[in-house]
């Protein structure tokens, strides 16, 4: 799998980098201390008594971000890579399903974090992998290793480390190296930020500055470098439409759009782009009852001219690079009928945190088959 061996290997982590990075929601010797005590105390001990004096780290401890995986349309024998891996709140989850999972992150701290959790959880089926930031392109595994590729909140930030060239050029050269090293028949899964979605107007959800999303790219950059960004707009988002020339560009020609309420990062309802969902959807038993008020006038007037999706503020999207199917494994198990017309919709009870995947045909309104879906919520 691997093109070369590792620099070093430090606390089962291989290191494939020199370069001292770090990215956290806490500061770094801040992340260090909690690790230390982590190693004496273990897990749950040391994160419930731990100090961190008025910093939010629910962020870290939720898996809310991994309500994907029961959509990804590949074997419980797959082996996958999650890029920017972070705190574990995807790794976990998948190494729970999966075969084996490559977890990579330029943040050594979090790698060490993710271990030790992991560990706590008796997980063994996961590699820890420290690269240099991912501007770098440089992974260190063999051609078509992965069944599937993980991007969760990260492709957001390829660009913003290096400025030599514009970050959707970087953003294009990693696309096209995770291209190689899928399996002609592996999918890439990226959840991202829609640049049309009207909240960011106010904020920005990585430059935290107005209008930088929306505006033209260089009347943003010029707009961020007035605000004291250094190396201007880097954090490129786009709409539906961006993306998909952007996936195309870097050889992925089949795509699937998921469309989670209100964002990737903890959705209380995720549907699919398929018309049986849509008429569902929109027929009023659902809209009402998941979306807010405001939100389900905004969608009803939008569908009235076909952009019900188009300002979402955030898209789940699968990628292949030739013909494939979408359909998920656990439906591929299952005795329906035309599976390929078949389209899913996932529901969070938002008290209960219960998951419940909905799947209807294409004639159909109401759901044929209900199914509840397990997920490690909280450190407890």
């Amino acid at each position: 799998m691997y093109t070369r061996n590792p620099i070093a290997v430090q606390h089962g982590i291989k290191k494939y980098t020199t370069e001292n990075y770090y990215w956290g929601v806490l500061p770094r010797e801040t992340m260090c201390t909690l690790n230390e005590l982590i190693k004496q105390k273990g897990f749950a001990s040391a994160l419930k008594n731990f100090d961190l004096k008025g910093m939010r780290f629910d962020y870290a401890e939720s898996y809310d971000r991994s309500d994907f995986i029961p959509f990804l349309p590949i074997a419980n024998e797959a082996t996958v890579l999650d890029l920017g891996s972070g705190y574990g709140n995807i790794t976990i989850p998948l190494a729970k399903k999966f075969k084996k999972v490559i977890a990579i992150d330029a943040s050594f701290e979090l790698l060490e974090f993710l271990s030790l959790r992991a560990s706590d959880e008796g997980i063994s089926n996961i590699e820890y992998v420290n690269i240099a930031p991912l501007e770098h392109c440089d992974l260190p595994f063999r051609l078509k290793s992965f069944d599937a590729i993980i991007l969760n909140g990260v492709l957001e930030w390829v660009g913003s480390g290096k400025t030599e060239k514009d970050p959707s050029v970087y953003q294009k050269e990693l696309l096209s190296t995770l291209a190689g090293l899928l399996k002609d028949d592996g999918v890439l899964y990226i959840a991202i930020e829609n640049r049309l979605f009207p909240g960011w107007l106010r904020r920005d959800p990585h430059s935290k500055l107005k209008w930088t999303s929306i505006l033209p790219r260089p009347i943003a950059n010029w707009y961020a470098y007035r605000h004291g960004f250094k190396n201007g707009y880097r954090t490129y988002i786009y709409s539906q439409w961006g993306y998909r020339k952007l996936l195309k560009n870097a050889g992925f020609t089949n795509l699937k759009f998921y469309y989670p309420y209100t964002s990737y990062r903890a959705p209380d309802f995720i549907y699919g782009d398929d018309k049986p969902v849509k008429r569902m959807l929109f027929r009023g038993k659902y809209i009402k009852k998941i979306f807010t008020r405001r939100w389900s006038i905004f969608l009803f007037l939008l569908r009235s001219v076909g952009l019900e999706d188009a300002f979402l503020s955030s898209f789940m999207i699968m990628a292949r690079k030739g013909d494939g199917s979408f359909i998920p494994n656990f439906i591929l198990n299952k005795n329906f009928s035309n599976k390929e017309q078949l389209s899913l919709m996932k529901v969070i009870d938002k008290k209960t945190k219960e998951r419940t995947i909905l799947v209807f045909k294409d004639d159909s309104s109401e759901p044929i088959h209900q199914e509840f879906l397990e997920i490690t919520m909280k450190v407890s």
